[in-house]
């Protein structure tokens, strides 16, 4: 069996077949002869039709932005472990104890492409914050050939529009050369789709190169910066997109003079 495990059968039947299972076939005659060394007379590999990918305690639904990927919404962010299966068509239990291939993906002008090479054989994994799992197995088939099964599954927000905790940064009087930014790197799971000042917007495909620049924004790197001129405070959302709705990162900056900021000095 797929265990290793070597046993005596007088005759198949169904309900013993398992995934990777090989049969060998003897001459009868030649087994009560005591021979010591035989050759089988025919060998046999069990397959079945290849399973589906299953979260055990979840239902597998289609993101809303993209259809090829599917979803599990996540109430927490707290580490989750989860348990996959291999669920049969035909005969049960037949891929019982059967690991799948687990790889981190990224999401990027939406498509989820492969993080790295790191692969992990497992039957469940644990996911902390938000991810994007390519979930594989590779199901034996007829003639020896294999079918590939495969799911790419968002560990995503329930919410479709999620704002995080805005973020202050605070640059000194005399700075006058810092620019409000935003990240093309900061999730994983989510690009950068659209940038918004509190004079003006714009979406990422009209920087798709290095050193683009459009009006007052210019793509630097991993950032989409803003040439501001030397205000005292602005305001700036970075939006981004994950397969099934955005995520809005608020961003505050504000000058300081002394240890003071200047719009506390202002409502005095």
């Amino acid at each position: 069996d797929r265990n290793g495990k070597l046993s005596v059968v007088e005759s198949i039947e169904i309900k013993d077949m398992e995934s990777k299972k090989i049969y060998y076939f003897f001459n009868e005659k030649k087994v009560y002869e005591n021979t010591e060394i035989l050759t089988p007379c025919g060998i046999s590999e069990v397959y079945d039709i290849p399973p589906y990918i299953k979260i055990d305690g979840y239902e597998l639904v289609e993101a809303s932005e993209n259809n090829k990927i599917k979803m599990i919404n996540k109430i927490k962010s707290d580490e989750t472990k989860y348990f996959f299966k291999l669920e049969e068509r035909n005969i049960k239990d037949f891929y019982l104890g059967e690991k799948v291939l687990i790889r981190k993906m990224i999401y990027r002008n939406g498509q989820a492409e492969i993080k790295d090479d790191k692969v992990i054989e497992a039957s469940n994994i644990s996911v902390t914050g938000h991810e994007i799992l390519e979930i594989s197995y590779k199901s034996l088939f007829r003639s020896r050939s294999y079918k590939d099964v495969k799911e790419i599954i968002f560990f995503g927000p329930v919410e479709k529009e999620t704002t995080l905790e805005k973020k202050t940064v605070e640059i000194s009087a005399m700075d006058t050369s810092y620019q409000p930014s935003c990240s093309f790197s900061e999730f994983d799971y989510a690009y950068l789709y659209q940038m918004k000042t509190d004079n003006d917007e714009i979406k990422m495909e009209s920087l798709a190169t290095d050193g683009a620049v459009f009006r007052d924004f210019t793509r630097s790197g991993d950032l989409v910066k803003y040439k501001s001129g030397d205000v005292d405070k602005m305001d700036w959302v970075c939006i981004y997109k994950t397969p099934n709705g955005k995520i809005l990162c608020e961003r505050l900056v504000n000058k300081c003079i002394g240890h003071f900021y200047q719009e506390l000095i202002e409502s005095l």
